[in-house]
């Protein structure tokens, strides 16, 4: 999964990559998975993480997918408060075959109040996944 992000706080531009493994979990249109992201914005700014994905399809090609990833932060311009980040993600999206979709995201970056300064950053990105 490749995407592009504009980073809100700064008008910046990024990028993004996932990978989401086979899911460990599914109940009808609902299933589950292991993901792992890295994520890099125009300011030298990066973050990797792992967690938990998932996903709830439509019949009619369009999903809603969410996730929730702790990782590390790497900072060169934007202070978030520490080198611990969690990532909560939700978007929507449709599926444009059987091996390809397109979604619109949203994810937010915080220290979840380990540290003292807690600013985070979000960040909304086009997605296309390929399966």
């Amino acid at each position: 999964m490749l995407a592009a992000i504009t980073d809100v706080d700064t008008s910046g531009i990024g990028a993004v990559a996932e990978h989401h493994w086979q899911g460990f979990v599914t109940r009808g249109a609902l299933s589950g998975n292991i993901a792992a992201a890295g994520r890099i914005d125009s300011d030298g700014d990066g973050w990797v993480g792992i967690g938990i994905a998932g996903r709830y399809q439509f019949s009619n090609g369009f999903f809603l997918e969410g996730s929730f990833m702790p990782g590390l932060y790497r900072r060169r311009d934007t202070d978030l408060g520490g080198s611990l980040q969690f990532r909560s993600l939700i978007g929507a999206g449709f599926n444009v075959g059987n091996d390809l979709s397109l979604s619109v995201t949203i994810d937010h970056l915080s220290n979840g109040g380990t540290q003292s300064i807690n600013p985070g950053s979000e960040a909304i990105m086009l997605r296309i996944t390929f399966r």
